[in-house]
């Protein structure tokens, strides 16, 4: 039985921040309220030195790519909603394994 496996990364702009505290306060808010909901894998995978973006991933895993793709929209709806910072770009892959 395959195993698709979808990993979406997407950018945050936490505008008029200036200090690595707020920006802490914003990725950790984000990615605990994300993982409560959704019990997805996430963390913040670049720019850990710039203060007004922050970039995350997450992944889901199923045995059918549409409901992986299905979990990747409601979970960036959620990101979104959520209003911790606006969302900039969002790129995402779902890959099959056999």
């Amino acid at each position: 039985m395959p195993v698709f496996v979808g990993v979406c990364r997407f950018e945050l702009w936490i505008d008029d921040n200036e200090s690595l505290k707020g920006k802490r306060s914003v990725v950790k808010r984000t990615i605990q309220r994300t993982r409560n909901r959704f019990n997805c894998a996430m963390a913040e995978v670049d720019d850990n030195d710039i203060l007004t973006r922050a970039v995350l991933a997450y992944t889901v895993v199923g045995n059918e790519r549409r409901f992986v793709n299905s979990m990747i929209s409601k979970i960036n709806d959620f990101i979104e909603d959520l209003g911790t910072a606006p969302v900039g770009y969002v790129v995402f892959e779902i890959d099959q394994y056999d």
